[in-house]
């Protein structure tokens, strides 16, 4: 018994003094900094009908259209 409390109490100071070295050594966070203007567009995919059966399109951040992927569902 006295063996386990022996471990408990070195894995606590153990614990302890990495966070607190940690919490000493850390770097603050980099200031935020505010975007000018729009957010950039990110990409994104749509549904469209086509010849009755539903349609996957994909569209990049530069605005390429990727092959259009089908579902098999109907519309």
């Amino acid at each position: 018994m006295r063996i386990r409390h022996i471990a408990a109490i070195a894995t606590l100071v153990l614990v302890a003094g990495v966070m607190t070295f940690q919490a000493v050594t850390a770097d603050p966070p980099e200031p935020y900094v505010e975007l000018v203007g729009d957010l950039p567009t990110g990409p994104y995919s749509y549904t469209e009908c086509r010849g009755g059966f539903v349609y996957l399109i994909y569209k990049t951040n530069d605005g390429r259209e990727l092959p259009p992927v089908t579902r098999w569902d109907r519309c």
